[in-house]
């Protein structure tokens, strides 16, 4: 996922946390926190909740959650 997953190479995000809370780092901000990441409960891998963004705006390129949503399906 990430930048293969279709992520450009820079995202506007908050509320970040430390990376050894998520399964998959996405994104990272200035310190090195995820800030964009997958947490897997148990189902099968790449499964999970995936946040991308911690602002209340719609992004102005859905292509891209589009294709994170998308990642691995084809």
């Amino acid at each position: 996922m990430g930048l293969a997953g279709g992520l450009d190479p820079w995202w506007i995000g908050s509320r970040s946390v430390a990376v050894d809370q998520v399964t998959t780092v996405l994104g990272r901000d200035e310190h090195g926190r995820a800030s964009a990441w997958v947490k897997s409960y148990g189902g099968p891998q790449g499964t999970g909740f995936v946040r991308l963004r911690g602002r209340p705006q719609v992004p102005s390129d859905l292509a891209s959650v589009k294709a994170v949503a998308e990642h691995g399906l084809r």
